[in-house]
């Protein structure tokens, strides 16, 4: 690249990034947070080295002449006036991120701009398909057993079809009060506890759409407690594995896709790791990063015993 960088243009990409610190940048660019701060001043800004230029703007997503301009006035007006997201994005909706903004090459913001609407049309559809299943369903029952006992009027409810009707009142009031991730439960007859259902029906209607998309190894999947008021979404291990280098059966790897995948080690960190390190190098780095979970997971066990 002949041009310089423009600092502007680098301080605007950065901050478009999900409002990135510097110290962000360097970690997500692989490139130190000093030689950010200079560019940024203007300091050394021209005769970057090809590969320091690729890793930066592979990082902002940007191409390199980008990096080069003026910013439209216009558009660092509309970061500067823009209100921060105050709830983090953390644990595997995270590692979601990462993967959705690399697969559609979309900014951070962009992704979070329309999960609003995404929520809307896919609760809406949800509540749709809901009540059309009930209603089809409970007309079927009935249909069935009047059936039944005009062909059998000398067994009187023989071919009763016995119906928790006292759920399905609630399903009916669920749905009309969108309560989309609301569990139901159910009674175990050796236990006096209610158990929740496997999939709260919001959680099951996301996993039946993503079959649909037909992809052969669709990574991503809604999971949650279902007794927990909200859903999240998560990649597989078996797409982490297949894109790390890792096997989900090996008791060592499958720690370390479980702490990718809970957002505990970096996704893109780990991606450019295995496709710019020796696979020793990487092993290593893994290794570390698995010790730090290790560590961090002892102390806050020992923090809580000592509470107890």
């Amino acid at each position: 690249m002949n041009a310089p960088l423009n600092p502007n243009a680098l301080k605007f990409h950065r901050r478009k990034r999900g409002n990135w610190s510097q110290q962000k940048l360097a970690d997500e660019s692989r490139i130190s947070k000093a030689q950010i701060s200079r560019w940024e001043r203007g300091i050394q800004t021209s005769n970057i080295r090809q590969t320091s230029l690729e890793r930066l703007c592979d990082a902002l997503r940007v191409k390199p002449e980008v990096l080069t301009r003026e910013p439209q006035d216009e558009a660092r007006s509309s970061i500067r006036h823009r209100h921060p997201l105050k709830a983090g994005i953390a644990g595997p909706a995270r590692t979601v991120l990462t993967y959705v903004q690399a697969r559609y090459d979309l900014p951070e913001e962009a992704i979070i701009d329309l999960a609003p609407l995404a929520i809307f049309i896919l609760a809406e559809r949800h509540l749709a398909v809901r009540k059309a299943n009930l209603e089809e369903t409970v007309r079927t029952l009935e249909e069935a057993t009047r059936d039944a006992n005009s062909r059998f009027p000398y067994l009187r409810d023989a071919f009763s079809i016995s119906s928790d009707q006292e759920r399905i009142a609630t399903e009916h009031k669920w749905i009309e009060e969108r309560r989309v991730c609301e569990a139901h439960f159910y009674f175990d007859e050796d236990d006096d506890f209610p158990f929740p259902e496997e999939d709260s029906p919001f959680q099951h209607f996301l996993n039946e759409e993503l079959k649909a998309l037909g992809l052969p190894d669709n990574p991503v999947l809604a999971s949650n407690d279902p007794s927990a008021p909200y859903l999240e979404c998560c990649l597989t291990l078996e797409y982490l594995a297949q894109d790390l280098g890792l096997s989900p059966t090996d008791y060592n790897d499958k720690k370390t896709l479980s702490g990718v995948q809970h957002g505990d080690i970096d996704f893109r960190q780990a991606q450019g790791k295995k496709k710019d390190a020796t696979e020793e190098e990487y092993r290593l780095w893994l290794d570390e990063r698995n010790k730090q979970l290790a560590a961090r997971d002892a102390a806050i066990f020992f923090s809580e015993d000592d509470d107890g």
